[in-house]
């Protein structure tokens, strides 16, 4: 009667790729542990089993970061088309309101309009930002950045012709 032929390499796989233990192996494959650890220990298995845990763990982790930064980028992309959509209609907004204020000249209706015409400007800083953080920039006042300004002191004027 022959020995029986031992699938080392199919044992290994399965201590490396899973959780079971030495004792569950050695039962499984009808195996004395005391062969089973000894023939680990030579071929260290339980590094090799870290190394691919460690390996897998890193793997999990990039899917996990390039599945985010896709999400993100995803956002900013919506972001930055709700902030460019919101600005034509600020934009629209702002040149309707100039041309009512010229064609009406009561000073009630002209500081109401700059009062408008200042919010809607706030808006548009407020949309500026959150265009800037969307393309990755820094909102907060990075250096040669130019801030949007808007005059309304002229609209006063106007009313002085």
């Amino acid at each position: 009667m022959g020995r029986r032929r031992i699938d080392w390499i199919k044992i290994k796989q399965e201590y490396i790729e899973s959780n079971i233990t030495h004792e569950e192996l050695a039962k499984k494959y009808n195996l004395s542990i005391s062969t089973l650890k000894k023939k680990s220990a030579q071929e260290t298995w339980s590094t090799e089993r870290n190394l691919f845990r460690t390996k897998t763990e890193l793997k999990r982790q990039e899917k996990q970061s390039e599945l985010l930064a896709s999400e993100a980028s995803s956002f900013d992309n919506l972001c930055l088309r709700v902030a460019r959509s919101a600005v034509e209609i600020v934009e629209k907004q702002i040149i309707y309101l100039q041309k009512k204020t010229e064609e009406q000249r009561t000073d009630a209706l002209i500081e109401r309009q700059v009062r408008l015409l200042e919010k809607l400007a706030n808006s548009l800083k407020q949309l500026q930002s959150v265009g800037k953080v969307a393309l990755g920039e820094n909102p907060g006042g990075k250096e040669g950045e130019r801030p949007i300004i808007i005059d309304f002191r002229g609209l006063n004027a106007k009313d002085n012709d």
